[in-house]
C-alpha cells in the first residue's frame, strides 16, 4: 500500500458519465460533511477507470492524498472507516449520501459510449444502456442485412423507458386548472415559474423575487425539494404523490385532491399537492380542484382498502374525503410516523399521518358520513316525514282518518 498525491491521478478524457451539476454539488457536499467513503479504480499507470467524479469533487473539497491498494481483481477491496458506526446519525447519513449522489450524478455521454462500442466491440445494451442516436442498433447486432431479429427485439424491449413518476410531464390542461386554483390564493401579481424540465437543476434555476413555483417535481426527490424550498424561503405549490405526500416535520400545507392524472408519458399517478401558501393549515381537501382536474384529464380514483382508525387521519384516508371540504390547523393535529397498535403487528402507517383532536375527530366522522351518503345517493326525510318519526318515538302514529 502506498500514498500518493491526488494530483498524480489522471482523468479519463472519454469518461462515459458526463455527470450533472446537481450530482457533483451533492458529491462535493458529502465529501466535505462526511469525509471520503468509496474507493476509486485506477489502472497500472494511475489512469482513472472508475471514480472520475469522486476525484474531481475531492480535489474541489480540498483532499490532497490517495491511498493505493494493489489487487488482482480476485479480492474485493473494502474501505473501512473506524470512526463510523452504521446505526448512528453519521453512519446513516453517509449511507443516504452515497445512494443519493449516485442517483443524481449520472448523465451518459452517448457519443463516447458509441465510440467505445465500435472500437472495442462492446455491447452497451447488455449493461442496460440504451443509446439515443438513429443508427445505434447496427452497432449492437440489432440488424442483419437490413432486418431486425425477433430475439433482438425481445432483448431491446427490456430497455425501453418505463413509466415512472420522475418523467411525468404535466398535460397543459391539467397545469392550467392547477394554476387557476393557485391564482385564487395568491392573486395576479406573483410570477409562476417551472424549474423542473429534462436535465434541469432546480437548485441553480433563477427564481425571480416573489415568484411562486407551480410545477410537477420528480417524485423520487420530492421531499428533498420541499425542504430545499423551505430553507430558501421560496414559495411553491407542487404536485405530490397523494398517498405519500407527508414530509416529516415540514411546516407545509397539504392540499388533498387525490386526482388520477394521466401524464404525457402515459403514467397514471394519484396526485395531490403540497404548498407553503396557506399559513398554519396542516391539510385541506380541495373538491373544486379535484373536479376541475378530473374533468379535463383522468377519472375518479379507485377506492383503497384501508384500516379504520380512531383519532387518526392519513393521506390515504384524506383521499377518500377529497370531494368533501375538510381541513385542520397545525394546532388541531400531531404528526405521527406510526401507531403503537401497528408496531405490535409488525406493520407501519403508510405515508405517515396525524393524530386528531377530539373536535377534529368528531368533524371527520361527520364528513365521512356525508361522503358516504353522497356516494350512495342517500335520500333525506322531508319535514313531514321527520314529524312522523318524532311521533313514533313518543305517542305513536296513525294514518289520517284512523
Amino acid at each position: 500500500m502506498e500514498t500518493i498525491d491526488i494530483e498524480s491521478l489522471r482523468f479519463d478524457d472519454k469518461n462515459f458519465n458526463k455527470h450533472t451539476e446537481f450530482g457533483m454539488s451533492l458529491l462535493e457536499r458529502s465529501l466535505r460533511e462526511n469525509g471520503a467513503g468509496r474507493s476509486v479504480l485506477v489502472d497500472k499507470n494511475n489512469n482513472l477507470i472508475a471514480g472520475n467524479g469522486i476525484v474531481e469533487a475531492a480535489v474541489a473539497a480540498g483532499f490532497k492524498r490517495v491511498k493505493i491498494v494493489d489487487t488482482d481483481g480476485e479480492t474485493l477491496v473494502a474501505v473501512r472507516r473506524p470512526d463510523l458506526e452504521l446505526d448512528t446519525a453519521a453512519g446513516r447519513k453517509m449511507a443516504l449520501a452515497d445512494n443519493a449522489t449516485a442517483a443524481a450524478n449520472l448523465e451518459w455521454d452517448t457519443e463516447a459510449i458509441a465510440e467505445a462500442c465500435r472500437d472495442f466491440d462492446i455491447d452497451a445494451r447488455a449493461w442496460g444502456v440504451s443509446l439515443d442516436f438513429d443508427d445505434g442498433a447496427r452497432f449492437f447486432g440489432g440488424e442483419r442485412n437490413g432486418e431486425r431479429s425477433g430475439e433482438y427485439d425481445e432483448f431491446e424491449e427490456k430497455f425501453k423507458p418505463k413509466l415512472t413518476t420522475d418523467d411525468c410531464y404535466t398535460p397543459t390542461e391539467v397545469y392550467d386548472e392547477v394554476a387557476k386554483y393557485v391564482r385564487n390564493i395568491v392573486g395576479d401579481d406573483p410570477e409562476f415559474v417551472r424549474p423542473f424540465y429534462p436535465n434541469g437543476d432546480y437548485r441553480r434555476f433563477h427564481y425571480p423575487e416573489g415568484c411562486v413555483v407551480v410545477d410537477n417535481p420528480p417524485f423520487s426527490i420530492y421531499a428533498e425539494i420541499v425542504r430545499w424550498y423551505l430553507a430558501q424561503g421560496i414559495k411553491f405549490f407542487l404536485f405530490a404523490p397523494a398517498l405519500t405526500q407527508v414530509v416529516a416535520n415540514a411546516p407545509v400545507n397539504y392540499v388533498v385532491a387525490s386526482c388520477n392524472v394521466t401524464y404525457e408519458n402515459g403514467a397514471v399517478v394519484r396526485t395531490s399537492f403540497t404548498t407553503n401558501l396557506l399559513g398554519d393549515i396542516a391539510f385541506t381537501t380541495a373538491p373544486g380542484l379535484k373536479r376541475a382536474v378530473e374533468a379535463v384529464n383522468g377519472a375518479p380514483a379507485a377506492e383503497l382498502p384501508l384500516y379504520g382508525y380512531e383519532n387518526v387521519i392519513t393521506p390515504a384516508l384524506l383521499c377518500k374525503l377529497a370531494l368533501v371540504d375538510f381541513s385542520a390547523k397545525r394546532s388541531d393535529v400531531a404528526e405521527i410516523a406510526n401507531l403503537d397498535a401497528l408496531k405490535a403487528k409488525g406493520k407501519s402507517l403508510y405515508g405517515r399521518g396525524w393524530l386528531l383532536s377530539e373536535r377534529k375527530e368528531k368533524e371527520r366522522k361527520e364528513k365521512e358520513r356525508k361522503e358516504k351518503e353522497r356516494k350512495e345517493n342517500y335520500l333525506h326525510l322531508s319535514d313531514r316525514e321527520r314529524d312522523i318519526v318524532k311521533k313514533l318515538n313518543t305517542t305513536g302514529w296513525k294514518e289520517d282518518g284512523e
